[in-house]
């Protein structure tokens, strides 16, 4: 447990940044659809005028942000730790090599995870609260609390991916900039489908993200198996 406790003492760091960064997100783009949806539900088009499609569109931009936020941040817990010279420092350290790299990645992943997550349902119980009792676009929104965290928990999972999968990629070419680029680039491809897959389809939207996540357990072992048979420098 020593590892741990050492490792959440250095990563505690990214609680804040992640939590304001993931509420001021959430609440600026949450209230940016709600009034354009205001202004132009009018127009034919109720796409901004569903609580949904708002949740999800902001929660959407919101993962994009984390994630390339959290891809600089494992990019200096994590990726330069196994890239040069320095990981000969970490690889002096009295436990296995794949054991610590794992302790890592748990840490940094329940840190980064649950800040975004909580600061997610945060934002989405203000939102919540405040169209039910001062309400803005005059829906009924009761009947959708509970696609709000189903929204949260995807935004999170992909979040999650995306930042690993980036990490594993910076590692494999020993290079922490191409963490952060493998971030951008997974954001491009997966932001599309999350958004419209979030707008209708939250349960099956939410078990696609959980197998995403899973799926990047097998990188993980892989990861640390190349760590393991890894030479010093």
């Amino acid at each position: 447990m020593n590892y741990y406790h050492f490792e959440i003492s250095k990563m505690k760091r990214i609680i804040l940044p992640t939590f304001a960064l993931t509420f001021l997100s959430q609440l600026i783009f949450t209230y940016f659809f709600v009034i354009v949806g205001k202004l132009e539900g009018n127009d034919g088009d109720d796409i901004l005028t569903s609580y949904p499609a708002i949740i999800s569109l902001a929660s959407t931009i919101t993962m994009c942000i984390i994630s390339v936020y959290g891809a600089v941040a494992i990019s200096r817990y994590i990726v330069k730790n196994y890239v040069g010279d320095n990981r000969n420092r970490v690889f002096l350290y009295p436990i296995k090599r794949s054991r610590l790299y794992l302790i890592k990645n748990i840490v940094f992943g329940c840190i980064l995870g649950l800040s975004q997550f909580v600061a997610l349902l945060l934002v989405n119980s203000i939102f919540f609260i405040g169209e039910t009792i001062f309400p803005i676009l005059n829906k009924p929104i009761k009947s959708y609390w509970l696609d709000f965290i189903f929204v949260a928990v995807v935004c999170v999972l992909l979040t999650l991916s995306i930042v690993l999968f980036s990490s594993f990629i910076g590692i494999y070419f020993a290079s922490t900039m191409y963490t952060v680029i493998t971030s951008i680039i997974s954001i491009v491809i997966i932001a599309n489908v999350s958004a419209l897959s979030l707008i209708n389809y939250q349960f099956a939207a939410s078990i696609g993200a959980l197998c995403v996540l899973l799926a990047m357990m097998p990188i993980i072992r892989y990861v640390s198996k190349r760590i393991d048979k890894s030479e010093t420098i």
